[in-house]
């Protein structure tokens, strides 16, 4: 008599099966998770420049770059450079009469602009609630004019500083090409200071503790696009919890107080000359400082 044939897996043989799939989706899922985390870095890079580009056109028609701060009404270069990031509709209805956050402006502000989010942050639905519907951005930062990557105490005994930016801070002033002798490809003009309203150390979210000023951790003026940035690049703690210390980059977010990206190893930060470097995590003071400065003469290698 003829055998039967067999027409199903033995449980040993679908046992053996099973286990072999899991051992290949445990060996692909961490390539998976690096090739989308670099798609999420190119991205956010790719968004940088686009800011970056658009403070060249800005400077070509108004002979300088946009001030980081423009006082009354109270507004900064997120709103100035709308039109030169293909946002003229938002611009169109942004009235510079008002401040940002005046309720003239409430439609404009709250519109969440994707060239400012970097996709490898945890939540993009981020609002300022207590001072309105506005969105913010994780391109926070610019080279202002009197601090870097020292500590806040380090910044209140010298106030005027030795390390003027990109950009400088008095009200409504424009910097302009002429004003970067370092050149500009060695000197920064944006970076990344991701993820507020919630405040990170290290890569874990706290509750915001700001001793010098407890009262922004309710505001986080500086975290909105269309409100001035006051970009202080403070050297933290290791673990992030306080300035004063070595670390520089994805140390701490607190009030943008930071280079800081969810990026694996570093941060994105633009220069002068529009180029996209991505700032290592081990980055010394002393580079930091030296990238900031727009006429220092130093030497930077900040890759």
């Amino acid at each position: 008599m003829r055998r039967g044939v067999r027409r199903a897996f033995t449980l040993i043989e679908l046992l053996v099966v099973i286990a072999i799939i899991a051992i290949l989706i445990g060996l692909l899922l961490p390539a998976v998770q690096k090739v989308r985390e670099a798609a999420a870095r190119m991205k956010c890079a790719n968004n940088l420049k686009q800011l970056a580009l658009a403070f060249h056109n800005y400077e070509s028609a108004h002979d300088g770059f946009p001030p980081p701060q423009i006082a009354t009404p109270f507004t900064g270069w997120g709103s100035m450079i709308l039109p030169h990031i293909e946002q003229s509709a938002v611009g169109s209805l942004y009235q510079p009469a008002f401040d940002f956050y005046a309720p003239e402006n409430q439609t404009a502000v709250n519109v969440r602009l994707a060239v400012h989010v970097c996709p490898s942050v945890p939540s993009s639905d981020r609002l300022l609630k207590p001072i309105g519907n506005v969105a913010f951005t994780d391109r926070t930062g610019e080279a202002g004019d009197y601090y870097v990557a020292r500590s806040y105490q380090e910044f209140r005994n010298d106030p005027a500083g030795e390390w003027f930016g990109a950009l400088d801070f008095t009200t409504n002033a424009r910097t302009k090409f002429a004003a970067i002798s370092d050149g500009t490809s060695n000197t920064l003009l944006l970076y990344e200071s991701a993820g507020i309203p919630v405040t990170y150390q290290k890569r874990t979210a706290v509750p915001c503790t700001n001793s010098q000023n407890p009262s922004n951790c309710n505001r986080h003026w500086f975290a909105a696009w269309a409100s001035f940035h006051n970009s202080r690049i403070y050297s933290w703690k290791e673990d992030g919890s306080d300035s004063g210390g070595t670390c520089v980059v994805n140390c701490s977010n607190d009030l943008a107080y930071g280079v800081y990206a969810f990026h694996t190893g570093g941060a994105n930060a633009a220069a002068c000359d529009g180029s996209v470097r991505f700032i290592r995590a081990g980055v010394s003071k002393e580079q930091m400082k030296a990238f900031v400065s727009r006429s220092g003469g130093e030497t930077v290698a900040i890759d």
